[in-house]
């Protein structure tokens, strides 16, 4: 993966924001940028983890009393 540049963050704002249809005032833009930018870093390294394999755990069936 690579990282959010600014300009990705802020196309990601713009188009998100249209779509959902809210409005992000131009004073909270920088403040939202840097949210996205720091939330993309975060799900870059918890994606970078491997999964190790492993059995689920059995399923609870009740027995009646």
């Amino acid at each position: 993966m690579m990282e959010m540049t600014k300009e990705d963050a802020e196309l990601m704002l713009d188009v998100v924001s249209g779509v959902v249809g809210i409005s992000i005032a131009e004073h909270q833009r920088p403040g939202v940028i840097q949210n996205l930018q720091a939330a993309a870093s975060m799900a870059e390294l918890t994606f970078s983890v491997p999964l190790a394999e492993f059995d689920p755990a059995p399923v609870f069936v009740p027995v009646e009393p």
